[in-house]
């Protein structure tokens, strides 16, 4: 799916999705990109990855041949990767396309439109490591409540969670939003997973989840 719009004085945004391995190498990267890693050959290897995955589903805003947001839709590790049908979602738009363009909304909503996410538990991890707080200057309680705000327009809520990922830093949190075609078995299930005696965090990286 390819939809074109303009946004505000920007040139016209191309939201493309899925987006195929091809377009990692077909165009460049924002420098304003960096929620997943400051290397910008680490960052569109990740891109490239979930691109190529059967499992995810990756979708970009691209702007004059130049990646300036990304949404992904990828499986999630640690307690949660043996839960049926759970994934994890994220998403970034580039710092100079995040005033008054409503990109997030964009890119999250054409995310959100795939029939599959109604067969999907979707998480959604807000860790402040990927925040770009600096740029935004505001508290990350702040931040963590525009994430919130902007999660709950789509159906995701909080979920209480001893996830070391998430408790461990006191700003984190972490949303979920059920598809409407999931079990109730399924989602009893990661409601039991929430909560279990916390273990040592991973080393793997979240996909960030930014407000616009």
């Amino acid at each position: 799916m390819l939809e074109r719009a303009r946004h505000g004085p920007h040139p016209t945004v191309a939201i493309v999705h899925p987006a195929p391995e091809a377009a990692l190498e077909r165009y460049s990267l924002s420098e304003g990109l960096h929620g997943i890693t400051h290397s910008q050959p680490v960052r569109r290897a990740v891109l490239a990855r979930l691109a190529a995955d059967p499992r995810a589903r990756l979708t970009l805003a691209v702007a004059a041949d130049r990646i300036v947001g990304w949404a992904a839709v990828a499986p999630s590790f640690g307690r949660w990767r043996a839960l049926p049908a759970v994934r994890e979602i994220g998403l970034e738009v580039a710092r100079e396309w995040r005033a008054g363009t409503r990109l997030a909304r964009a890119l999250l909503g054409t995310a959100l439109a795939d029939p599959r996410t109604e067969e999907e538990v979707l998480l959604a991890f807000a860790l402040p490591s990927s925040w770009d707080l600096t740029y935004k200057r505001v508290h990350p309680a702040v931040y963590r409540r525009m994430i919130a705000m902007g999660l709950r327009r789509y159906g995701f809520v909080p979920l209480a969670t001893d996830d070391p990922e998430v408790c461990s830093v006191p700003e984190a949190a972490l949303f979920l939003r059920a598809g409407a075609r999931v079990s109730a078995a399924v989602l009893d299930a990661v409601l039991a997973a929430r909560l279990r005696t916390a273990v040592r965090p991973s080393q793997r990286i979240h996909l960030p989840v930014t407000a616009a």
